[in-house]
């Protein structure tokens, strides 16, 4: 609008009473005739326009504004009565500068009186005397004067100054209310709030940016929408109201219910519904026609007051809003909007309920009703989705993050619900399951593209939250069929690859639930063809196959139990064709596979075989893939070490020699340098047990031979015949395969040595090295030093625990770390170094501390703590101190019957050995007093226990013939996973020391037929193991 020229002004003075005095004068004489008329007319818009132009000067006090506004009302006055039908639109226009002018000066009475001045003209405007355009021009123009006259600031308000600021907002919309009565406007854009009035629609928005500045409180917010808005609508509105006013008028109900319940004032809720009904019920036809919305607000009222009160159960008004809902489909547009920002009211009243610190959740015989009012309310949004116009992309989103945000809410409340509920045998069962179902089906339908991944995270927290509801009560067809519909989703031919944006433990969660719920089910194909899915979903992704593939090997173990033995021999391989995955990508995977497998506590030597017969073919050298060759060849080394199949025809020192000769062709960069350093040093230690198995093979074989000939048989051997004993010393076939000479123990030990140095390269810096898996590096390292110990060089050993303690530590592994400090101070005291024993074993004692304690190997560890630090007081006269701290551990020793338990026992007895052989001025009658009541009286029987406890072991784990006995029965063959290997060469070199020990103390004692006998068996147990040191 155009500015009132100064030209048309009075001169211009400070106050009013100019204004006013001409005004008087004027006024004062009665219009005789139409000059009179048009002389009283043109001083009033002189008298009125000069106002309006002295309000425009900046400064001036609140007085004079009041005053000017005053004036202008009385011109205002005089005009009409000497012009009672003015020309349409011209005093309004006058009138609205009047108003911007005075509210630059600041809200206060007189510029509330100049808008109902104007407000009051434009109110009398009939539609047809002036352009709509021009009217709705000065109607917005007049509310945005007053609502940018209460501008928010930045800081958060006070209560006093945010209710003025709301008021003048909502005070401001009441010209907005003069649009409502405009017949076929267009409707807003489609999008939150759902308003089609622009009344309620800015309504929405004060109380959304007073709320964000933290006052007013949501009471004021209802009770100033009905005072102000609501009241003027109904003292103004025609008879009956037209459509635009009926829409209205509900909005701005909904807009006060929705304050007035969230403050808990759901009685002043209910007035205003009554009020609705009867402003409506004016109406006529179109009362009817509101009952749904109406009954919709009411189901939001009454569950507000259930839910803030904990008064009754949901489910009535659920049903009710529900009910409500079911004649969307023939509803127009406009209701569409109404009901949709209705059940946006229900929605909210249950999201704030989920969100309390100690919510009630929903009995179960609520959840159904919660379905059918998300089922009506998501198809309610998917009405309005087909009204979105093809460029409305913003809208799209913003409807269908209102359909996911209802279906969530949905599988939030049904989870709490029924975690303290049983579903099984409930008649409502199959209602939920296929409830359950929809809701995944219409977020896999409704996915945005433009933030597609982000949504997909939320269907996969949805589908598991809801297949839970069956899986945790053993439902689990049900729980089956709702994650399969995800899963199959995902897998499906046009479905997108699912990006690393999705969290991996959602998408694991869904797809685990399914082939655990298959498994239960006793469908083992199902549950492998489920793990099928989930891998070529995952395309092979480092760091998330290891859940899948150990489930894969799980539900394998399932089946062969079953007796489906078809299904032991299927590799990934064999499942993933069709899927249409990759050469890189399935060998990433059956490398996966054959981790799971060295993981299983079983003897899978045959599965892994496959695995790796699939993964060579995958690989031939012509491929370029040298390096996932000679991994495949350095494993199946490993597995053929200790198994034959008629299928292959090489040997495991084939297959090493193989795997290393290909590692020296691969080519180095910066990428693969680490792990071409670990994968050759794994080969070189795999090349001399290999070659360390085959020997004692061979020494079994020819060993079984002699005795099935009936040239030698240990077993009659008489302690009491010297002639005997004799003749089997000089026995030239006990002493085959053991060299005395330095040159061949170095050529033995050759690959150990090398291992060792590569392996000391690799561990150079402090950092943890790009490896395969540091897990096997440290488990290979173990393996490295007990060899050294089996071979009798502790200082090598000591150098492979000091490895194994620097990559334990750099993984932040305490309890890995104590482990190689407690090997590190173990082979210290043997070699007397007592002073820097204490250091690490301290170290051990800080790494404890640090470690967690619920591990299964923690007790061990502590245990073998104590037992060092017994050592050590023995070694450092602490003798009490020592023993009190080694009866301990025997006492806790007896209580775990395993074979690494029994080992620590064993140990234990060869210390207490070690006290019992103490002179008397060191051990006091009193402390061996102590031992004996322990039932050992000497070091001979302490620690013949001991070496009794490791042959057991050996009989346990490898069964009798790596010690010559004749073999039982139910002989046990070695199985070669988890710790058994380890365990293996640790126990065979620990019977070694303990043998020498036997022998030295029977010597001692002059027991000279015992010594003879175990020093035999120690020497055949070297010869066996290629131990020249022994």
């Amino acid at each position: 609008m155009k500015p009132l020229g100064a030209a048309d002004a009075p001169a211009q003075t400070d106050g009013a009473s100019d204004l006013l005095a001409e005004l008087r004068e004027c006024l004062g004489t009665p219009p005789a005739g139409g000059a009179s008329r048009l002389r009283r007319s043109q001083t009033c818009d002189r008298v009125l326009r000069g106002c309006v132009e002295r309000l425009a000067q900046p400064g001036g006090c609140p007085a004079r504004v009041t005053s000017l506004v005053a004036v202008a009302e009385a011109a205002c006055q005089g005009y009409l009565s000497a012009v009672p039908q003015p020309a349409p639109l011209y005093l309004e226009k006058i009138l609205y500068h009047l108003l911007r002018n005075a509210a630059g000066h600041g809200v206060g009475d007189a510029v509330w009186s100049a808008a109902e001045l104007l407000r009051a003209r434009l109110r009398c405007h009939r539609p047809g005397q002036a352009p709509a355009k021009d009217f709705g021009a000065i109607v917005q123009s007049s509310f945005a004067v007053l609502w940018r006259a209460a501008a928010t600031p930045r800081e958060p308000q006070e209560e006093e100054e945010g209710r003025a600021t709301l008021s003048t907002r909502l005070r401001a919309l009441r010209f907005l209310l003069l649009l409502e009565e405009e017949e076929g406007a267009a409707l807003p854009p489609l999008q939150p709030p759902f308003f089609t009035s622009r009344t309620a629609q800015q309504a929405a928005a004060a109380a959304a940016l007073c709320k964000a500045r933290g006052a007013p409180c949501s009471a004021f917010l209802g009770r100033q929408l009905g005072e102000l808005l609501l009241r003027a609508l109904r003292e103004e509105v025609q008879h009956p109201p037209p459509l635009q006013q009926s829409f209205c008028f509900l909005e701005l109900t909904l807009e006060r219910c929705r304050h007035l319940c969230a403050s808990g004032c759901c009685g002043e809720a209910e007035e205003a519904l009554k009020d609705a009904r009867s402003f409506l019920g004016a109406a006529g036809s179109s009362a009817k026609s509101f009952g749904d919305l109406l009954s919709l607000l009411e189901a939001g009222v009454q569950l507000s007051r259930v839910l803030a009160k904990s008064s009754g159960p949901a489910g009535p008004p659920l049903s009710q809003a529900a009910a409500a809902l079911g004649a969307v489909p023939e509803a127009s547009e406009r209701l569409l909007r109404a009901l949709a920002e209705s059940c946006q009211f229900i929605l909210c009243s249950l999201g704030e309920h989920v969100k309390r610190s100690s919510p009630r959740p929903l009995s179960r015989e609520d959840v159904l009703p919660l379905w059918a009012f998300t089922q009506g309310h998501c198809q309610l949004l998917r009405l309005l989705l087909e009204r979105v116009p093809p460029d409305g992309v913003k809208q799209e989103l913003m409807v269908k993050q209102l359909l996911y945000h209802s279906l969530q809410l949905f599988a939030s409340v049904a989870y709490d619900a029924f975690q303290c509920s049983q579903a099984a045998g409930w008649p409502g069962l199959e209602r939920l399951a296929r409830g359950c179902r929809r809701s995944v089906e219409w977020m896999l339908e409704e996915l945005p593209e433009s933030e597609r991944d982000k949504y997909l995270d939320i269907t996969a927290s949805c589908t598991f939250r809801l297949a839970y509801i069956f899986y945790n009560q053993s439902l689990h067809q049900e729980a089956a069929s709702i994650c399969e519909l995800f899963c199959t989703r995902l897998q499906a031919g046009d479905a997108p690859e699912v990006s690393p944006e999705v969290s991996p433990e959602r998408l694991h969660k869904c797809f685990r639930l399914q082939a655990e719920s298959h498994r239960r089910l006793g469908q083992p194909e199902r549950a492998l063809a489920c793990v099928e899915r989930w891998l070529a979903v995952l395309r092979g992704r480092p760091g998330e196959l290891a859940e899948p593939v150990s489930l894969w090997v799980r539900a394998k173990a399932d089946a062969v139990k079953q007796g489906a033995e078809g299904l032991r021999l299927r590799t990934l391989k064999e499942g993933l064709e069709g899927h249409g995955l990759d050469t890189g990508t399935l060998v990433s995977v059956l490398l996966a596979e054959l981790k799971a497998y060295k993981a299983v506590q079983a003897d899978t030597g045959q599965e892994r075989y496959n695995v790796l017969c699939d993964l060579l073919e995958l690989c031939p050298e012509e491929s370029g893939r040298l390096h996932q060759r000679a991994v495949g060849l350095l494993e199946l080394a490993q597995v053929l070490c200790y198994h034959s199949y008629a299928q292959t025809d090489c040997s495991s020192l084939d297959s090493i020699h193989e795997a290393l000769r290909l590692l020296e062709l691969v080519p180095r960069n910066a990428q693969n340098q680490d792990q071409l350093l670990d994968d050759r040093a794994q080969a070189l230690l795999w090349l001399y047990i290999c070659t360390l198995e085959s020997k004692l093979e061979k020494s079994i074989e020819r060993d079984q031979r002699a005795k099935a000939q009936g040239l030698k048989n240990v077993e009659e051997f008489e302690p009491n015949d010297l002639n005997h004993e004799g003749r089997l010393l000089e026995d030239r076939s006990l002493y085959d395969g053991i060299t005395f000479n330095l040159a061949t123990e170095t050529a033995l030990s050759k690959s150990l040595d090398d291992a060792l140095a590569l392996w000391k390269q690799l561990l150079v810096g402090s950092g943890v090295p790009a490896v395969r898996s540091p897990e096997q590096t440290i488990t290979s390292l173990h393996l490295l030093a007990a060899l050294y110990k089996l071979m009798a060089k502790p200082l090598q050993a000591l150098e492979s625990f000091l490895l194994v303690r620097a990559l334990c530590s750099a993984l932040g592994d305490s309890l890995g770390t104590a482990g190689a400090l407690c090997q590190v101070t173990r082979l210290l005291l043997q070699l007397e170094c007592p002073s820097y024993a204490q250091l690490f074993l301290e170290e051990m004692e800080s790494c404890l501390r640090g470690g967690d304690s619920s591990d299964t190997s923690y007790l061990l560890q502590q245990q073998s703590c104590l037992l060092l630090h017994s050592q050590l007081c023995c070694v450092t006269r602490r003798i009490e101190e020592g023993l009190a701290l080694l009866l301990e551990v025997l006492q806790m020793s007896h209580q775990k019957p395993t074979k690494v338990w029994y080992l620590l026992r064993a140990h234990v007895l060869q210390l207490l050995a070690t006290y019992l052989s103490l002179p008397p001025a060191s051990l006091s009658p009193e402390l061996r007093h102590q031992i004996s009541g322990q039932g050992w009286k000497t070091p001979e029987t302490a620690l013949s226990g001991a070496q009794k406890l490791f042959r057991s072991i050996i009989l346990l784990l490898l069964g009798s013939s790596v010690l010559g006995c004749q073999a039982a029965v139910s002989d046990p063959q070695f199985v070669d996973c988890g710790d058994n290997l380890l365990l293996k060469w640790q126990v065979l070199a620990d019977t070694l020391a303990c043998l020498e020990h036997l022998v030295a103390l029977l010597s001692r004692l002059e027991m000279v037929s015992k010594a003879k006998a175990f020093c035999l068996e120690a020497i055949k147990l070297a010869m066996r193991l290629q131990s020249t040191r022994w």
